[in-house]
C-alpha cells in the first residue's frame, strides 16, 4: 500500500505540473506549436534466458511532448506529408522496481501520418535519446539485474497509433509500441529492457493553423541523379566482464554500399561491413587459441546487409538487415540489424558528408552502439 501511495502520487504530481506548465506557456508559444501529456502502460517481456527476474506486473509512467507541427514552410515536411517533431521528458516505472529502479527520459521524436479521415488518421511515432535508470547491475548490491549494466542508457521506442481532432486545437490520441533502454553492450552485464506498451494522451495547440492553410507547392522531390555511393567508419567500444574493473576493447567497422535514390527523402542501399572486434582478439591471445594470423580473422566478420534509409531534412533515419559471412569466434547467429540516424553535416554537389550513430543487435539483444563518420558521392 506505501509503494501504490507513492506511485500514485507521483504520476498526479507530474500531470499537475505538465498541466501548470502548458497554461502558463500557451499564450507565448509560436503557431502550430504545443504540448502533448501521455499515460503508460506496459509488460517488461523477457527477450533472454539470462535475465534472471523478468517483470510480472505492469510497468506504467507518463511522458510530456513539447511539438511542432509542420505545415510545408519546409519543402520536405510536404513530401512527409507534414510530420510533427518535438522533444519529450518522462519517466517509466519499471515492474519489480527494487531490482530494475525507475528510467527517467528526454528524447526528440518525430511522428508521421497517414491521410486524414474525416478527423482522425493513423501515425507512426519514433523516438530516441537518453535516459537514466536508478537501478543498474552490481555484483554485490543488485546481482539479480543483469538486464541493465549501467545507469546512463539509450531510450529507444516505436509506436503506433490513431488520431482524433476533437477540436480545431485538441486531440486525442491512443497507440501501442515497444519502448527499448539499452547502453548497447557497452557496459557488460546488460540485455536490455523491452517493454511492450499502451498509451493514450491529448495534445494541445494553442494556436494550431487549420488544415485548409498547409502550405503545399509541389516543389520538386525527384534526383536526376538515381545512383550513389558511400563509405562510412565507425568506432565502439565494449566492457570485456560485468562488475568493477572490466577492460574496454574498441571495435571497429567499415563499410561500402551502392545505394538507388528513389526521391530526396527516400534511399534504399546495400553493401558489405568489416568489423574488427579488439575485446575477442584479447580473449583469443588469453587463452593462446588458434595460431596468430588466424585470431585476426576468428576476431573479424564480413557481412552483407540491405537498408532503407527516410530523410527528414537534414537529419535521416534508416535501418540495415544483414548476415555475417564470416563468424567470428563462438558467433552463435549470424543474422543482425542495425538502427541508425545520420545528421548531414555538409550537403554538395560533389559529395555529403555525415555523422552517425548506431545500435546494432541480434535478435533482441543488443550488441554494440557505435559513432562514425560517412562521405556520400
Amino acid at each position: 500500500m506505501p509503494y501504490f501511495y507513492f506511485y500514485t502520487m507521483k504520476n498526479w504530481i507530474f500531470l499537475f505540473f505538465s498541466i501548470c506548465s502548458i497554461s502558463l506557456a500557451a499564450q507565448s508559444i509560436p503557431q502550430n506549436y504545443g504540448f502533448t501529456a501521455e499515460a503508460f502502460g506496459g509488460y517488461f517481456f523477457k527477450h533472454s534466458s539470462e535475465i534472471k527476474f523478468p517483470a510480472k506486473g505492469i510497468s506504467s509512467g507518463m511522458t510530456l511532448f513539447y511539438n511542432y507541427d509542420t505545415y510545408g514552410k519546409e519543402a520536405w515536411s510536404q513530401w512527409r506529408n507534414y510530420p510533427t517533431v518535438g522533444i519529450g521528458v518522462g519517466f517509466l516505472d519499471i515492474d519489480q522496481s527494487d531490482i530494475y529502479g525507475t528510467a527517467f527520459h528526454i528524447s526528440p521524436f518525430i511522428n508521421t501520418y497517414s491521410k486524414w479521415r474525416g478527423n482522425s488518421r493513423g501515425y507512426f511515432r519514433v523516438t530516441s535519446g537518453l535516459a537514466y535508470l536508478t537501478k543498474r547491475y552490481d555484483e554485490i548490491d543488485n546481482p539479480d539485474n543483469t538486464a541493465i549494466g549501467s545507469n546512463w542508457n539509450v531510450h529507444f521506442s516505436l509506436l503506433w497509433g490513431w488520431q482524433w481532432r476533437i477540436q480545431p486545437n485538441l486531440d486525442f490520441n491512443i497507440g501501442a509500441g515497444v519502448v527499448h533502454f539499452s547502453n548497447g553492450g557497452t557496459t557488460a552485464g546488460n540485455l536490455g529492457i523491452n517493454v511492450l506498451s499502451l498509451q493514450t494522451g491529448i495534445k494541445y495547440i494553442p494556436k494550431a493553423i487549420d488544415r485548409k492553410d498547409y502550405i503545399s507547392n509541389n516543389d520538386k522531390r525527384d534526383l536526376d541523379r538515381k545512383f550513389s555511393a558511400d563509405i562510412e567508419t565507425s568506432f565502439s567500444l565494449v566492457q570485456h566482464d560485468a562488475g568493477s574493473g572490466g577492460s574496454y576493447f574498441p571495435i571497429y567497422i567499415h563499410s561500402l554500399n551502392i545505394g538507388w535514390d528513389w526521391n530526396k527523402v527516400h534511399r534504399w542501399m546495400a553493401g558489405f561491413e568489416y568489423e574488427k572486434n579488439l575485446k575477442v582478439l584479447n580473449f583469443l591471445n588469453h587463452i593462446h587459441k588458434f595460431e596468430p594470423d588466424e585470431r585476426d580473422w576468428q576476431a573479424s566478420r564480413v557481412q552483407f546487409f540491405l537498408g532503407d534509409e527516410l530523410r527528414y531534412n537534414r537529419i535521416s533515419g534508416y535501418l540495415k538487415m544483414g548476415i555475417s559471412l564470416t563468424n567470428h569466434y563462438k558467433e552463435e547467429f549470424l543474422i543482425y540489424n542495425k538502427i541508425g540516424l545520420r545528421w548531414y553535416m555538409i550537403e554538395s554537389k560533389y559529395f555529403n558528408l555525415y555523422g552517425h550513430i548506431v545500435m546494432k543487435s541480434q535478435l533482441a539483444e543488443a550488441e554494440y552502439l557505435a559513432f562514425g563518420l560517412g562521405v556520400r558521392f
